[in-house]
């Protein structure tokens, strides 16, 4: 389940040498709707193929800086089944969309100020990518593989990238989808890697579902009578910080205390992706509680889900993203079949999580210390804590290079301000937080995302 078949690695490097001229002037958005001045950076919307009968919509930006030398950034959003368009319009692409659904404005704290940034809806079924077979049977492996392709005929279709340094980098379960498209990359040999990025990602499920429970005790979430005897059904003469919760939940009486535990979020009415901010739709959204399974890994969602107001994101109103990639003038610009269903923020896929962990990956990445890493948190989400992420990165047995730091930002004031914390490893590896940002850390602090950044690729 981890790597390419040797054949198959040699046929792909064949095809990626068998490269046109120069950029699809077809895919070009000449004019987008919803901004009142159209950029001076190019940009591109269309389909690469994947294997078989796949077709995966991009949206390709151009950097701000020099496109001829800049690196190239692939941005992948999670799910597994939402939109990487999330990343585009709402984080850390060059416009975000207004609350009317028509309007779009710049955003000064765009990752193309300095780098091409590659948004890829995937895997097929998801946005506007899909498959002529209308098969979205899918997996971790089936979606890392249908990606590579999709990469290699985006160097067939933008040549003159073929050179340009390129980073990977994804957000939530895109934790599983970065790393495992890495692995691929590597072995691929046909493109210039030069690290990857995850941002509040599934990394570890066990230690996603330990941390949550350590964290709704530290938030103040559930009361210490709860939390005593959740230690003393499922610790007992275990140290606090050997227990787990996970294994441990096997036993009824740890089951119900641990049940008690993910139940409290919940019923609190607190948005999970941000506990500092307010929950769209409200407490009631977030008291209806629906006990389904779906795919996700996410810590919260392994136990039960939760209704969302107007797309699959619990406390997430993304009624403006939907109406908008829904115009048909958009649609027109965008290239956009009349055939292809309604555009959506997250969809559903017949999903197979294949993988508990992304250690295997990680470690195979990281021997050499050839790839440049940064796993990074805000430090206000629940869903992929900072918590259990920062202990994944230590359970890869890298070894910590000096202590842990602050790292610090430049405010609009033109002070120097505390950003987050950060602890850097061996092997060319870094964990980072982001004080006050969630889920989506380029939405919630776009200033000390786009600084994050920068020096992640400027590699300070």
């Amino acid at each position: 389940m981890l790597g390419c078949a040797k054949d198959l690695v040699m046929l792909l490097t064949a095809l990626a040498s068998s490269l046109v001229s120069s950029a699809p002037s077809g895919d070009q958005i000449k004019h987008l709707p919803g901004l009142a001045q159209q950029p001076k950076f190019k940009q591109y919307s269309g389909f690469l193929d994947g294997l078989g009968t796949k077709k995966l919509h991009y949206w390709f930006v151009e950097s701000q800086n020099d496109p001829a030398n800049d690196p190239l950034v692939l941005w992948l959003n999670g799910g597994p089944g939402c939109s990487s368009l999330i990343g585009l319009l709402t984080e850390n692409g060059p416009f975000t969309v207004q609350p009317d659904g028509k309007t779009l404005q710049p955003n000064p704290f765009s990752w193309n100020t300095l780098t091409n940034v590659l948004y890829l809806e995937a895997p097929a079924g998801v946005g506007y990518s899909y498959s002529k077979d209308k098969n979205y049977t899918t997996n971790d492996d089936d979606t890392s593989l249908n990606n590579l392709v999709a990469m290699i005929g985006f160097f067939k279709k933008f040549p003159e990238y073929h050179k340009n340094d390129f980073y990977i980098t994804g957000e939530s379960y895109g934790g599983i989808y970065v790393p495992t498209l890495a692995y691929r990359v590597a072995l691929n040999k046909s493109m210039n890697l030069k690290g990857f990025a995850v941002g509040n990602g599934v990394t570890d499920n066990k230690m996603g579902f330990n941390s949550f429970v350590h964290l709704s005790y530290y938030h103040g979430m559930v009361g210490p009578e709860i939390w005593a005897k959740a230690l003393q059904d499922c610790c007992k003469d275990i140290p606090i910080d050997k227990c787990d919760f996970q294994e441990q939940k096997k036993h009824s009486k740890c089951h119900e205390d641990v049940y008690q535990i993910f139940g409290a979020l919940s019923e609190s009415g607190i948005n999970p992706y941000n506990i500092y901010a307010d929950c769209a739709g409200g407490v009631t959204q977030m008291n209806q509680l629906i006990k389904k399974s779906r795919p996700a890994g996410w810590p919260l969602l392994s136990e039960m889900d939760i209704t969302t107001v107007d797309s699959g994101i619990p406390c997430e109103n993304d009624t403006a993203l939907i109406t908008y990639m829904n115009t048909p003038d958009v649609r027109e610009a965008l290239h956009i079949p009349s055939t292809l269903p309604d555009w959506d923020v997250c969809s559903n896929l017949d999903y197979t999580p294949l993988y508990k962990t992304m250690k295997t990956f990680y470690k195979k990445l990281t021997v050499s210390g050839e790839f440049r890493v940064m796993v990074y948190n805000g430090d206000a989400d629940m869903m992929c804590n900072y918590l259990g992420d920062e202990w994944f990165v230590d359970s890869l047995g890298l070894g910590r290079v000096g202590y842990r730091k602050r790292w610090l930002y430049t405010a609009a004031d033109g002070t120097q301000q505390a950003g987050g914390f950060r602890q850097d490893y061996k092997s060319n590896v870094r964990y980072l937080t982001v004080l006050g940002a969630g889920h989506m850390v380029p939405t919630d602090r776009p200033r000390q995302a786009l600084e994050m950044f920068v020096s992640y690729i400027k590699n300070n």
